[in-house]
């Protein structure tokens, strides 16, 4: 705040000398006025940079979403703050009835919707959000985010709004998987591995791509979080045939039951041994992310006003300046306007000053 006030000073200490001189002297160092200025909102937003961490708990969770709350209320109606407001809203939902997100991601083609539909039970429901019925004495339900593609924004936006992250693979990973997996636990974002369409492999081939995926993620994730399943295995070939001559007198497709236990199984222990810290986590990167949106829409809108203040009286100061051929008269206005501009220039950074103390510091 102290640089802050130095700021606004100096460009009313520029603005008296500029004044006290001859009227093109008072021109020229006007222009100054526009590096003081473009000086202190350099400072500004560096600044922005220094939020203040979220306390750990749903009590300090709740406190930092208040300062979101504070911050929003001070940006004038706009597109911007609707969905500021919007997103402080989700999140004080989810801070009064919290409930897991479990994300499913992959590329296209690997069955994120089969997996889905397997873990739902409801293979013909594919609306987003999807619930998941939960067994636990506490989690009632589980929000199951089917996601588009792999590395895309929305499958950002979306991955890094669940605790857990499921990434759906058809065989061994490729460099786009691998990469995305290393960029997610950089990010601190939990993930399981599920081997999907096992059933279109060979036995002894299925354990050794599941081998392979497991060296490949060692270090960075657990064995037990890559696991193998079969979301939608291929319908088998059924022949009925005739007792008495032996031939084929029928022929159809069965469908298999979903392999989805491995996955289901893993995501139960997770969410069973570590929901709290995920969900506090998750919450506490969203609520600083919020902040940081905000406190960067809330500069620039003081940067427009203050911009539009030291324009209006740049113009005020010139005509004064031009139009009154007494010095003595040039010095007391000059004197108002700078109280005036340091009052102005308060106000819209949050700093307010009374006349008495803005007309000392001028």
């Amino acid at each position: 705040m102290l640089k802050g006030w130095l700021w606004i000073v100096g460009v009313v200490v520029v603005l008296s000398v500029a004044l006290a001189g001859d009227r093109w002297q008072t021109l020229g160092v006007i222009g100054l006025l526009w590096l003081l200025f473009a000086g202190y909102n350099r400072w500004q937003d560096l600044s922005q940079g220094e939020t203040v961490l979220a306390p750990a708990g749903k009590e300090g969770l709740a406190q930092a979403l208040d300062r979101v709350r504070e911050i929003v209320a001070e940006l004038h109606d706009s597109p911007p703050k609707q969905v500021l407001a919007g997103a402080v809203a989700v999140i004080a939902d989810n801070l009064q009835t919290p409930q897991p997100r479990v994300a499913i991601v992959g590329s296209q083609g690997v069955g994120k919707t089969a997996v889905v539909n397997a873990l739902r039970n409801e293979p013909e429901i594919t609306a987003n959000p999807k619930w998941w019925g939960w067994t636990g004495k506490e989690i009632k339900k589980i929000t199951l985010l089917d996601t588009h593609t792999l590395g895309g924004a929305i499958d950002q936006v979306t991955a890094s709004s669940a605790e857990l992250v499921v990434l759906v693979v058809a065989g061994d990973l490729t460099a786009t998987e691998y990469n995305y997996i290393r960029s997610m636990i950089a990010n601190h974002q939990r993930m399981i591995i599920a081997f999907n369409k096992s059933d279109l492999y060979l036995v002894n081939d299925q354990q050794v791509i599941l081998k392979q995926i497991r060296q490949r993620c060692a270090g960075i994730l657990d064995e037990q979080d890559v696991v193998m399943i079969a979301a939608r295995p291929r319908p088998i070939k059924v022949r009925q045939y005739d007792q008495e001559s032996g031939l084929p007198v029928r022929q159809w497709q069965e469908e298999l039951p979903p392999i989805i236990a491995p996955l289901k199984q893993r995501i139960e222990q997770i969410l069973e041994q570590e929901w709290e810290r995920l969900w506090v986590a998750r919450l506490r990167q969203q609520i600083e992310q919020l902040q940081n949106q905000a406190e960067v829409a809330l500069q620039e809108q003081r940067r427009k006003l203050a911009e539009a203040s030291l324009s209006k009286y740049q113009r005020i100061i010139a005509l004064s300046v031009f139009a009154s051929p007494f010095p003595t008269l040039d010095l007391a206005a000059t004197l108002t306007l700078n109280v005036k501009l340091l009052m102005e220039i308060g106000a819209i950074y949050r700093q307010p000053l009374t006349f008495a103390q803005a007309h000392h510091i001028a």
